[in-house]
Parts: C-alpha cells; structure tokens; sequence
C-alpha cells in the first residue's frame, strides 16, 4: 500500500501510487532534480494568476458567509446598525477567462433580506436563486426565491426546499398544526400540489439526481408514497414501527426503506416498489446506514463501517477499527481511519473493503453536490497553500496548483472552483481552473 502526500510536487501533473522509499531513486538523477526545484520555486514564486487559473477577490465583512450558487459567488452579511435579523446579499459574478491579473469584479446586484435570519441553504436552479434560513423571529424554516439575474425577490415562503437536477421544486413545511409536503413552481411561487405530511418527517428517494418519490412516515407507522410529479398517491402500507420515542428511524437509501430499532440496532429493510419487507438483520451499535459504492454501509456509534449486501442485508466486509464515511465515487470509498488525525485519509475498494492507498493532507474540501470535486489543500510556508485534486475513482491524486492567500473557511463547487477566507480578513479569494 502507497502513501501519497496532497501536497508534494513530483515529475508529472499526476502524483503515481508508490511507496515511500521510489522516492530516493530522484537523488541519482542530479539533471532532473535541479530541473524538478526550478519547476517548485517556479510555481511557489507566483504572486499573479498562473496558466489555466482564474482567480478574483471579493469584499466582505469578518461577519460574511458566502456561498455558490450556478455561476454566482454570493456573500451574505448583516446589515450594519440592525439587530433584526436583515441581511444584504451581493451576487458576484464567477471569472470566467484565465487571465494574468487578479480580478477584482463588481456585483451583479445587491439585495435587501428583512428578517431572513441564519442562512442554512443556498440553491440554484431555473433561473432562480434559493435561500433557506431558520431564525428565532420565524416560526420555522423560510426558503426567498431570487431572480439570478437582477436579484429581485419573487416570492418567499415557509419550509426548507429540495430541488433536483429536473428543476422540481418541493417545500417540506413542518411549522405549522398540519405539516404539509407541496410542489412549487420556481418562476411564480404557485403551489402545484400539497399534501398534509402528518408525521412531520418525509424522505426522498432519488435516482440520477431526479427525485423519484416522496416518502411520507408517520408516527403511528403508516407510509406513504408519493409522485413528485402530481402528489398522487401510489402506495400505503402499515409497516408497525414507532418513531415518537426516538428509539426507532427510518431511512431511505436506494431502492429501499429502512427501519432503524433501538440501541440493539436491528434493522429491517423494504422495497420502497411495493413496501415489502426484503431482510432484517442485527447490526448492534449502529448509528445509521447510508450508500456506499451500490452496498450499504453500516456506520457504528464509536465508529467503524460495516458494508452490506442491499439484497440480502448479509455484511460482505468491515473495517478493523474507526472509519468515516467521506465521499464515494464509481467502487471506491474515501475514509477518515481515525477521527483524532483529521490528515490522513483513506481510498478502500467498495467491493472487498481493501485499503488502496493512504492520503495525507491538511485539508480535505468536498462540495455540497454530492459528485462534486473532491480538493485537498496543504498548507505550505508564506502563506501559500498546494491546491491538489483526488480522483477517487482511479485512486489518484494530482497537483492542481500552488496559491496564495488561503486563509480558511474555504469551500469548493463545480470547474473545480475554490473560495477562501483570505488572510486580510476582509474578503475572499477564488481560484478557478478548466481542469
């Protein structure tokens, strides 16, 4: 097993699985070395945007989040002088070229939030840019729908979205005596359908990135499926479990429905086509289950995953220890081993469980879309900070490029496109690249 460190710069763009001890072959090759530490002082030298980057800075005050949102950066801050909870919203535009100087762009507008509250979601969709906050002014959760392109507010409205790749907007609102699950078309605000959600819990079940089903779970043990296209209901089946004391849970993961009981952890799982009851199996000491590389992974309260045969609920591996679920892309899992070395990672065959190689890094950067980039960051002296992507699939890892100014509280979203906090504490940095 290889041990590959995110931030070292070798020969090629791409970092090879190999064991430590290749390396002292490049102290025989004194060309190559002198011409790899040119290469290194090169790109550490770089003050200004380097080939294929884009980079920009953004004003924003300490108290600032941002947020991306389609091709808008969008930094929200409390409007000085109000304790109401009102807040300003600037949506800059992303660069788009590389370019040999930092950008320094001007917002696409600003837009007043009175009472918004804690900003807890951010989506983008047809046309439109959503925002979902929570405060202690608000009876619940509240989404405001912007125009993307000017900024003007269309329409707000209690409960919390979800928004899949077709564009289908869904509120869940649970604030009020009769929850309710509805459709919402973007542009108008207009409800398209609505449905009391009794038990105030609902599930989607989602394939491709398309919601495929709504899943109503009441308290008494009754669920419901739903077309998210109509509300139309297709399936009811009482399936006898107890959610009010908290000892009982209920997922959806894949194709299947699955009921979480007790400390004991013995879990039963249905297909949501038809809600029949397809295994139930002991997992003691599970916390929750979620997907893992097409089998499930079953993730203990002190730790440690147990993958398991979606068919059948038998467990085909599990790891000797601690484990952390973190990203899965094609059969391969991306792990933290040990929640006290939040540096070293690891890539694990889905199939078998076998470790593949080990990353070290400072910082691991996933994006809120679950395909999204995966972007390490390791930080360096000066200020600077080697940029690295790791394609799990293939379990390897490659230098992106070295920048400046990286503070923390960084994010990443699509291109790949990476914000961070930077070091003067009064704005942030972002550094795109076409790769």
């Amino acid at each position: 097993m290889g041990i590959i460190d995110l931030g070292e710069l070798r020969e090629s763009r791409v970092l090879d699985v190999r064991p430590t001890r290749s390396r002292l072959r490049v102290a025989r090759r004194p060309l190559w070395t002198a011409l790899a530490s040119l290469l290194v002082l090169t790109l550490l030298a770089a003050d200004q945007t380097g080939p294929g980057r884009i980079a920009a800075v953004v004003p924003a005050a300490p108290t600032a989040r941002v947020f991306l949102a389609g091709d808008l950066l969008l930094v929200a801050a409390p409007v000085a002088g109000t304790t109401d909870g009102a807040a300003e919203v600037a949506a800059y535009p992303l660069p788009e070229r590389p370019d040999r100087v930092v950008r320094r762009p001007a917002p696409r507008w600003r837009t007043l939030l009175p009472v918004i509250g804690d900003l807890t979601s951010v989506e983008a969709g047809a046309g439109a840019v959503l925002l979902t906050s929570r405060g202690d002014r608000q009876p619940g959760p509240e989404t405001v729908m912007l125009d993307a392109r000017t900024g003007r507010i269309g329409w707000r409205q209690p409960g919390v979205v979800e928004l899949d790749d077709t564009e289908r907007l869904l509120l869940f609102q649970f604030s009020v005596a009769v929850p309710t699950v509805r459709a919402v078309d973007v542009a108008s605000g207009r409800a398209l359908w609505s449905t009391p959600a009794p038990g105030r819990a609902v599930r989607y079940q989602v394939r491709d990135g398309v919601i495929d089903r709504v899943v109503l779970l009441s308290n008494d043990g009754t669920v419901e499926l739903r077309d998210p296209a109509n509300g139309a209901l297709t399936h009811r089946a009482d399936l006898d479990y107890d959610v009010s004391s908290g000892e009982q849970r209920v997922e959806v993961v894949g194709d299947l429905l699955l009921q979480i009981e007790g400390p004991t952890s013995t879990v039963t799982a249905y297909d949501l086509d038809g809600l029949r009851r397809r295994w139930r199996v002991s997992l003691p000491l599970a916390s929750y289950l979620e997907s893992c590389a097409g089998l499930l992974c079953a993730v203990g309260v002190n730790g440690g995953l147990r993958a398991l045969d979606p068919m059948t609920g038998v467990v085909r591996w599990s790891t000797p220890g601690p484990a952390t679920l973190i990203a899965e892309r094609g059969d391969r899992l991306l792990v933290l081993p040990n929640r006290r070395s939040v540096t070293r990672y690891a890539v694990l065959d889905a199939v078998t469980g076998r470790q593949l190689v080990e990353l070290n890094a400072n910082e691991l950067l996933s994006s809120d879309d679950a395909r999204g980039p995966l972007i390490g960051l390791r930080r360096r002296p000066g200020g600077r900070s080697v940029v690295v992507g790791l394609d799990l699939a293939a379990a390897r890892v490659r230098t992106v490029d070295v920048i400046t100014g990286a503070a923390g509280g960084c994010g990443v979203g699509s291109g790949p496109t990476l914000v961070c906090r930077r070091s003067d504490g009064t704005s942030f940095g972002v550094w795109r690249w076409s790769v």
